[in-house]
């Protein structure tokens, strides 16, 4: 049996100032209908001491118990979405700096017992900076944090995969492959000036 929370305070009105329920069909049945009210808005295992029919007061100490629950309710369905959200986001925020962290941590013992060379740092996407503390004690803006703390922490959950995953070949590899990365830097360098030196030789051509 389910009956609308108007119903209810509509009874509410005629029997909560009842110190004992009247002993009618009407009352036993507006009885039966706020503690089904009761039980359809209490949670799982939750503890909750309903008095008997029959014992005084048992309305309105029931219909304290429906009035909180009921509210309860309401406030659930009325949730703002932007604050669930901000939630969401703030917990999504702490296990990426609690990976971070974690990151770094690895990343920086790899580098003292030697298994990290600055080479094979270079190799994995890696600059000496990215192992800078994490800290900002000069700002409370982003909670100690420094600002680009997340893009950060992305470039080191990719290098520490990639190195997680690096056989020892490619290890040996890596120094040669560094290089060339390197040249090919470079001759991209030289060509973007050469291009930059034609457009001012052509541009004073035309003048």
């Amino acid at each position: 049996m389910t009956i609308s929370h108007e119903r209810l305070e509509s009874l509410n009105r005629v029997l909560g100032n009842s110190r004992f329920l009247p002993q009618t069909i009407p009352a036993e049945k507006a009885w039966a209908a706020l503690t089904v009210a009761i039980e359809q808005l209490s949670d799982a295992g939750e503890d909750l001491v309903v008095p008997q029919p029959n014992e005084q007061d048992a309305w309105r100490r029931s219909w304290e118990i429906y009035t909180k629950l009921h509210e309860r309710q309401r406030a659930r369905e009325a949730a703002d979405p932007v604050k669930i959200l901000a939630s969401q986001q703030a917990h999504a925020a702490q296990e990426l700096w609690d990976s971070f962290v974690s990151h770094r941590e690895a990343l920086i013992w790899e580098v003292k017992h030697g298994g990290l060379s600055p080479v094979l740092m270079e190799y994995v996407g890696l600059s000496p900076d990215d192992l800078e503390t994490p800290d900002n004690k000069e700002t409370e803006q982003w909670g100690g944090r420094f600002s680009g703390w997340k893009i950060r922490a992305h470039t080191l959950s990719i290098a520490i995969a990639r190195w997680k995953s690096m056989s020892p070949d490619e290890k040996r590899l890596a120094p040669l492959v560094v290089t060339m990365r390197r040249q090919a830097r470079a001759i991209e360098a030289l060509e973007r000036r050469v291009a930059a030196l034609e457009g001012f030789s052509q541009k004073d051509a035309a003048a």
